[in-house]
């Protein structure tokens, strides 16, 4: 999606675009044949296909998020050629390395983030995508926010959505602690402390404990060439490993229902990033 950022008489607006279906759907498509074959649905591609109808879906899922309490872009417009939002804060991604000569303080606002994210499991919602850059801070409402809701987690069961949220998220703020281990648990117990959730923590684990070959593999053969991204996961892989092997191995978690599905099969486009919720 194309974003364009226009200041208005009564503040700063951001306007969305659609853009044509990306040319990168054949690796979309790969990996959603992977998660299938092996069985890992955490690796089912979730993100957008482009085009209006993606555009159309976001806007659905801010609306749905807002009505469950959570702090997203206010909508101002929807069109059939473009949505317009109201800015919800800064990035807390360049807030926190603004903030590099103060860890403890970066610390303390990586925790409020890690939080907000539990506060979203704990409404039945998931992200699908919450890297620092997509996460905000508004100091005048002292309130963390989510941005971007392009992806559509409605592919794979909730609970291992929301587990792929912490994966996401684990990895994003590695670098920004500069790596250090034992903030990095300390992020991954803040989360855990709002959102005590044995299925989903089920699911991590579970996870962690079958790319650990496949990570290793890439460590080994092609740690020389490895981006900041690829080691940004290596790090929080290693610590979610360590942190693991304190309760032993996990059997096989059993398989959830997808998300947003109803009994006829059909999937709820609102429901794409929560289950449907009942009186």
């Amino acid at each position: 999606m194309r974003t364009q950022r226009i200041e208005t008489r009564d503040g700063v607006i951001w306007r969305k675009y659609p853009e044509p279906p990306s040319s990168k759907l054949w690796m979309h498509n790969l990996l959603t044949l992977f998660a299938r074959v092996t069985g890992w649905s955490m690796f089912t591609a979730t993100s957008s296909k482009g085009g209006l109808p993606a555009l159309m879906d976001e806007a659905e899922r801010l609306k749905h998020f807002q009505d469950k309490g959570v702090r997203v872009p206010a909508l101002s417009c929807v069109t059939d050629h473009y949505i317009e939002m109201k800015e919800l804060g800064q990035e807390l991604g360049k807030l926190i390395d603004s903030m590099k000569d103060n860890p403890d303080k970066q610390l303390v606002y990586i925790k409020k983030a890690a939080r907000a994210l539990a506060d979203i499991h704990q409404k039945g919602l998931a992200h699908g995508r919450p890297h620092l850059k997509d996460i905000t801070w508004s100091n005048e409402t002292g309130q963390v926010g989510f941005l971007d809701l392009e992806e559509d987690v409605s592919v794979m069961p909730f609970k291992e959505a929301q587990a792929r949220d912490i994966w996401l998220f684990m990895g994003s703020v590695t670098e920004h602690l500069n790596y250090q281990t034992d903030k990095i648990e300390q992020v991954y117990k803040t989360y855990k402390a709002y959102h005590p959730c044995k299925e989903v923590e089920h699911h991590l684990f579970w996870f962690v404990r079958k790319v650990k070959p496949v990570l290793n593999f890439v460590e080994c053969f092609f740690r020389n060439k490895l981006g900041k991204d690829a080691k940004n996961v290596l790090v929080c892989q290693k610590v979610l490993e360590q942190y693991n092997s304190q309760f032993g191995p996990y059997a096989p978690p059993a398989r959830s229902a997808a998300i947003g599905r109803r009994p006829n099969g059909s999937r709820s486009r609102l429901a794409s990033h929560g289950p449907k919720q009942t009186a």
